[in-house]
């Protein structure tokens, strides 16, 4: 936000060295960059009403308008993130968790910014909001063509609401890719390490405790370790480690050698002294099953994908397990051969700790529910078998 010099480096938005501008630049960068901060209640004047608290960025900035226009503004603001107008009126104190967070989410946005730092929105709301502020978050992006800088300790919650992932660890990215990349290929070992300090989520698992790919404690920020930063937690650290500071490849060129030379494995020892790329097994044809589906010119009964055994599906959007209703033993959202409409919940996604809604796109009646409730989905599995109204 240009507010303390940076030691080294730059900071670029639109091509521009943000450090450089001066008064009226840094208060145009200002109405296009805007921030959600972790706590909204302390980043709010106790004193003022939430009209007022709304208003003031319009003030700071000279937005063209009277009162009648900024309050225009304001209950338009309010809908956006779903509260109610009669909570103009109020103080922050009468608000609760998610109330404030969706307050400070219409502060920023008043200003139609085009890109938005959110500083751990959800970090201090329950688990049951944190779902819906995010997918409001995601709503208003869509709506309003923004972009967001999602700052987070949360794996689960950056992995639903990022396209693209920097992984860092004591001021430096280590890792930096697609969400999805990032979660399920990790490269790094502390990357590992945050994924793998995640509690597991399968059915029947208890008092089992997890062996993590790390070791000590975290180093003095004033005095950061030489060479690679982790090298003092990394269970796979080397005397060199020590000396040097691994830079950031590309490794998609490793990924195009591979389906190029038709290798599908990369093996290392434990102590990633060696690698060795493993050539690709011959493909082997499968027995076919009877499933109801064409016959071959063989005779056999050939096995038909479950995508294709109906017209019209609907895909898990992420991996994760399924789940019909609010809980795993609660009645389910729908059932087979209700009619929903567009908006409607259809089922849950618990991906991470976090239960991400699914919502029909459409009206549609449900012809069959294709995944069995509290198993594991992966991202484009199919789901419910649906004909459309």
């Amino acid at each position: 936000m240009n507010l303390i010099a940076p030691t080294k480096g730059k900071i670029l938005f639109e091509n521009e060295d943000i450090n450089s501008f001066k008064n009226e630049e840094i208060k145009n960068y200002r109405k296009k960059v805007q921030m959600i901060f972790q706590d909204p209640y302390a980043s709010m004047n106790p004193r003022f009403k939430i009209k007022d608290i709304l208003k003031e960025p319009l003030y700071i900035h000279k937005i063209e308008g009277n009162e009648e226009t900024y309050n225009e503004t304001i209950i338009n603001a309010l809908k956006d993130v779903k509260i109610n107008t009669d909570f103009m009126e109020v103080y922050p104190h009468m608000l609760s968790g998610g109330q404030r967070q969706r307050i400070a989410t219409a502060r920023a946005l008043i200003l139609n910014p085009k890109l938005v730092v959110a500083d751990e929105p959800v970090s201090m709301i329950d688990l049951s909001t944190r779902a819906e502020i995010l997918y409001m978050m995601k709503e208003l992006q869509e709506k309003r063509n923004l972009s967001y800088i999602y700052i987070t300790h949360d794996l689960s919650t950056a992995r639903y609401f990022a396209d693209r992932i920097a992984v860092m660890y004591l001021g430096k990215i280590i890792e930096i890719g697609n969400a999805d990349e990032i979660i399920d290929n990790p490269k790094h070992p502390y990357t590992k390490a945050l994924i793998e300090a995640v509690p597991n989520i399968e059915v029947g698992i208890v008092n089992v405790i997890k062996e993590l790919p790390i070791k000590g404690e975290i180093p003095n920020a004033s005095d950061i370790p030489s060479g690679c930063r982790f090298h003092t937690r990394c269970i796979y650290a080397k005397e060199e480690c020590k000396l040097e500071s691994p830079i950031l490849k590309d490794v998609k060129q490793l990924y195009g050698f591979m389906k190029d030379n038709n290798l599908d494995t990369i093996e290392y020892d434990q102590k990633g002294l060696y690698l060795r790329l493993v050539k690709a097994k011959p493909a082997v044809v499968p027995v076919p099953v009877n499933v109801g589906g064409a016959i071959s010119a063989s005779g056999a009964h050939a096995a038909v994908p479950v995508q294709e055994q109906y017209k019209e599906v609907i895909k898990s959007s992420l991996m994760g397990i399924f789940f019909r209703g609010s809980t795993p033993s609660a009645p389910p959202f729908i059932k087979e051969g209700a009619r929903v409409e567009k908006g409607d919940v259809i089922c849950l996604i618990e991906a991470m700790k976090v239960f991400n809604e699914m919502r029909a796109e459409f009206p549609c009646v449900i012809k069959k529910v294709l995944v069995e409730n509290g198993k594991p989905v992966k991202q484009g599995d199919a789901l419910f078998a649906i004909e459309r109204v």
